[in-house]
């Protein structure tokens, strides 16, 4: 199973909240390994976005920042979620999906 990270510190390999920014879903039309979610509802843990991503390919690593509402996901090798769905909902609310893009 991936590792599961809760509240606290976001590690430094995640860089900052604000390279990522808000807006609407994006479908991701390009290959990576990690994804920033952004705009979770109250209450999703890691759990939550392990067993919602998890359906699309094998997980190495699941954070979420539950205060501020964002985390990220990251497959075992590259992955594209455009294929996926148009939509990801998680607790009935659309999320943002985008590539994690290194500071």
């Amino acid at each position: 199973d991936a590792p599961v990270y809760g509240t606290g510190a976001m590690p430094a390999q995640y860089g900052t909240v604000a390279q990522y920014g808000t807006g609407s879903m994006q479908a991701q039309q390009s290959m990576s390994q990690k994804f920033f979610v952004g705009g979770l509802p109250p209450g999703v843990e890691a759990s939550d976005l392990r067993l919602y991503f998890q359906r699309f390919g094998q997980l190495s690593d699941v954070f979420v920042m539950w205060k501020k509402g964002f985390g990220f996901v990251t497959y075992q090798g590259p992955h594209s979620l455009y294929s996926s769905e148009t939509d990801h909902v998680l607790n009935g609310k659309v999320v943002t999906v985008k590539e994690a893009v290194p500071p």
